[in-house]
């Protein structure tokens, strides 16, 4: 969630190899436009959204061919 509500922002793993005092140092110097915030993590939310479905739609198939009953 970090990377989609703060795309400029570090992995927890960089942080905590960095070890710096201060938080600011992590974080973009200019908030990004709508816009351009979308534009760096449509990738994201279109995996999310890819596996959201693929999830649902295996579930699925497994709980239909388990409900049919000769």
């Amino acid at each position: 969630m970090i990377v989609l509500l703060v795309p400029g922002m570090r992995t927890i793993s960089q942080i905590l190899t960095l070890q710096t005092g201060t938080a600011g140092n992590f974080l973009l110097a200019n908030p990004l436009s709508l816009g351009q915030s979308l534009l760096s993590v449509w990738p994201h939310l279109v995996t999310l959204i890819v596996l959201t479905v693929i999830c649902f739609a295996i579930s699925y198939i497994k709980f239909m061919r388990e409900e049919i009953r000769a």
